[in-house]
């Protein structure tokens, strides 16, 4: 039996960060959207739990990682036009 788990498997993530971003663009007078983490820890540093090492959009080289691409497609997509203040226009 597959249990619930407080965050995305390694394999979903990339659809779990597009989701995530989708659904915040909905949101009035959005004005910015922060990341956690930028990039993995490097394996160098000691003591971070095995989890922390790969929850970055980049590698500790630098290297894009293929969620970072879904995240950068997402905000690229076309949005409703926002109107004064970000609210979203009437149709």
């Amino acid at each position: 039996m597959d249990h619930p788990r407080p965050w995305p498997t390694r394999s979903s993530t990339g659809d779990f960060a597009e989701q995530t971003v989708h659904n915040v663009l909905t949101c009035p007078n959005l004005w910015g959207v922060t990341w956690w983490c930028s990039h993995d820890v490097n394996r160098g540093l000691v003591d971070f739990p095995e989890l922390e090492y790969g929850l970055g959009l980049l590698t500790a080289d630098r290297e894009v990682k293929p969620m970072a691409k879904q995240i950068a497609a997402a905000v690229r997509e076309p949005r409703p036009p926002l109107g004064d203040h970000g609210r979203v226009r009437p149709r």
